[in-house]
């Protein structure tokens, strides 16, 4: 209610304890610095806005109404279709969207309201990729719209059934009833009879997944005991999903020990060559398109920032120097720790094809190949 001023006016606190609240997030260290995976605006306006706009918009909004998001998700869905495929099928079903709801939209207050409160909730979601959690909120205003576009493109079309029948209504509908009357009856298919089958089956998929992230780091040899705090654990290799990531996280969490250093050297699903290089370092080389080409690392790290040969990473006790770069590619890395690799508390952990064995590291200067299979 009221005019512009006023209605800008009840936004101000809402601004300032946004920026207050950005401000303190920021000097306190939150945040994300060169990650795909994580886009923030402060950090790079320009970047958020192609992404918001360009992809990550369009896709949630085509999850809100064609309840499914184009997505590369976990279940390989969408594994066949190409980004610029994905970006052009969200942006179809955006646009049909926004031309079938937008006459109910600016006929009423209260679907124009719940539209434009979606929207604005998709915004800050857009700082990571577009997912079916994250509409949760928005979904709460698109649900009544649909409703609602629903109901009145069934009522008007079969009011002209029954005028049709009473010999009142011409032969065929209109374009404009029919497309209505079409849209409603496959909104009501899609979210009335699609959605809780497909909610049913994402259920059964996500818990299937859950079980082997689980599953796989139990089954690594692994120190326990004392021993554990004293120990060094590198997985060399992966089975190209989430569970080296949180190998540690999931361990620990089911009341395991945290080893003294856990440090995850791959996500890449080819053989990877071995080599000792010294008494306590290894260098680990992977074929194209190397570490940070594999679906998972592409999201997590920009590649448009290459690392140059030479650079050095640490964490902790472990020390990783790049070692081979071709272009933006890296293919060579040289992993060293605080401990010699034949200490008995030093575990080299390969990825077998089913579990990750305890291997023996080869003589100095000698080369095996960890095939993952």
């Amino acid at each position: 209610q009221g005019g512009p001023g006023r209605r800008l006016g009840a936004l101000a606190p809402f601004v300032l304890l946004g920026a207050a609240y950005l401000a303190w997030y920021g000097r306190a260290g939150y945040g994300a610095a060169g990650s795909q995976l994580y886009l923030l605006p402060a950090e790079d306006p320009a970047g958020f806005l192609a992404a918001a706009v360009g992809q990550r918009i369009p896709r949630l909004v085509t999850g809100l109404l064609a309840n499914t998001v184009p997505e590369l998700d976990p279940f390989g869905r969408w594994a066949s279709w190409t980004p610029a495929g994905l970006n052009g099928l969200s942006w179809a079903v955006t646009g049909l969207g926004t031309l079938a709801l937008l006459p109910l939209c600016l006929q009423h207050p209260v679907c124009r309201f719940l539209a434009l409160a979606a929207l604005a909730t998709l915004l800050p979601l857009c700082a990571s990729p577009p997912d079916g959690r994250h509409l949760l909120l928005p979904s709460v205003g698109t649900s009544y719209l649909l409703a609602a576009f629903a109901v009145r493109g069934l009522a008007r079309g079969l009011d002209w059934w029954r005028q049709h029948r009473a010999g009142g209504a011409p032969g065929w509908p209109s374009p404009a009833l029919l497309a209505g009357t079409v849209l409603a009856v496959g909104v009501v298919l899609v979210h009335g009879l699609h959605a809780p089958q497909a909610a049913w089956a994402d259920i059964a998929r996500y818990q299937r997944a859950t079980q082997r992230l689980q599953r796989l780091p139990l089954e690594a040899a692994m120190p326990e005991g004392p021993a554990a705090e004293r120990s060094r654990v590198l997985l060399l290799n992966s089975p190209g999903d989430l569970s080296s990531t949180y190998f540690g996280v999931i361990r620990a969490g089911l009341g395991h020990p945290w080893p003294g250093g856990l440090w995850p050297l791959s996500t890449v699903v080819a053989p990877h060559r071995l080599t000792v290089t010294g008494s306590h370092s290894l260098r680990l080389t992977v074929p194209a398109p190397g570490f940070l080409g594999t679906r998972w690392a592409a999201r997590l790290f920009r590649r448009q920032r290459p690392l140059p040969p030479g650079t050095v990473i640490r964490r902790g006790a472990l020390e990783v120097t790049i070692a081979g770069v071709a272009g933006v590619e890296v293919h060579a890395i040289e992993a060293r720790i605080d401990k010699p690799l034949t200490d008995p508390d030093v575990w080299l952990l390969a990825w077998d094809g089913t579990r990750w064995q305890r291997i023996t590291p080869p003589a100095p200067g000698e080369t095996v190949v960890l095939t993952g299979s």
